[in-house]
C-alpha cells in the first residue's frame, strides 16, 4: 500500500513537471519558406517570396507540383523588379481614336455556367488603359497607358477573338501577335497590321507563352 501511495506521488510530481515545463520540450512547428518549396530559387528571391500572401504561395506550389521549371520561372519573373518603360505618344493629330478601353481582371459573365476560371487565374493582374488609333493610310496605333501587370518570363500581347478568354484553347488559331510585351509597367506603343478590322476582335491579350497563363485582358466591346 505504502508504494502504491510513493507510485502516485510520483506520477503526480511528473505530471506538474511536464505542465510547467511544456513550453521548452514541446515540438517546434515546421515553417515551410521558399528555401523548404522553392530550393532552386535564387537566394535573393526567398525573401520576396516568403513575404507573398500564403494563398498565392500555395498556388505557385501547386503549380511546382505539376512544372518545377515553369513554376520557378514564373516565380522569379514576378518577384524580379520591373523596369519602368515610359514611351512617348506617337504623332496622332492625324489619327482618330476608335476605340478606347481598360484592363479589367479575368472574369466571366455572370450567366456562364459551362467554364471555369482556372485555379491560377489568381496570381495574375493588369492594369491601365488601352487606345486603338487610325491613320489616313490605315495604319493602327495600341497605346497602353499607366500600365501595370504581373511579370511573367515570356508575355506577349494579343489581339484575339473572344472578348473574354480565360485559357490558351480559347486564343484559337488566328489571334494577332503584336510581339513580346516591351515591360510589364508604363506606357507603351505597338504597331497593328494596316488595314485590320479590328472591330471584328474581342479583346488585347497579356499572354505567357511559357506557362500557356493569360494574364491580362482588356475587351474591345
Amino acid at each position: 500500500m505504502g508504494n502504491l501511495r510513493i507510485l502516485i506521488i510520483f506520477i503526480g510530481l511528473l505530471l506538474v513537471v511536464a505542465v510547467f515545463t511544456y513550453p521548452s520540450w514541446r515540438p517546434r512547428p515546421i515553417i515551410e519558406t521558399a528555401e523548404d518549396i522553392f530550393p532552386e530559387l535564387d537566394a535573393q528571391l526567398r525573401p520576396l517570396f516568403d513575404e507573398l500572401p500564403s494563398n498565392l504561395q500555395t498556388i505557385y506550389l501547386t503549380l511546382r507540383q505539376e512544372n518545377r521549371i515553369i513554376a520557378e520561372a514564373l516565380v522569379t519573373a514576378r518577384l524580379t523588379p520591373p523596369e519602368r518603360l515610359i514611351e512617348e505618344l506617337p504623332n496622332v493629330s492625324n489619327a482618330v481614336r476608335i476605340i478606347q478601353t481598360r484592363f479589367a481582371p479575368v472574369a466571366l459573365p455572370t450567366t456562364e455556367t459551362k467554364r471555369e476560371i482556372p485555379f491560377y487565374q489568381e496570381l495574375y493582374e493588369a492594369l491601365g488603359e488601352v487606345s486603338i488609333y487610325r491613320y489616313p493610310d490605315e495604319r493602327l496605333l495600341l497605346r497602353l497607358d499607366n500600365f501595370s501587370v504581373v511579370h511573367g518570363p515570356d508575355l506577349r500581347i494579343y489581339i484575339v477573338n473572344l472578348p473574354d478568354p480565360i485559357n490558351t484553347e480559347e486564343l484559337g488559331n488566328d489571334f494577332i501577335d503584336l510581339g513580346a510585351l516591351k515591360s510589364n509597367s508604363g506606357n507603351q506603343n505597338y504597331d497593328i497590321p494596316r488595314g485590320l478590322a479590328i472591330r471584328q476582335y474581342g479583346s488585347i491579350v497579356i499572354y505567357d507563352r511559357l506557362s500557356g497563363h493569360i494574364f491580362g485582358v482588356a475587351r474591345l466591346g
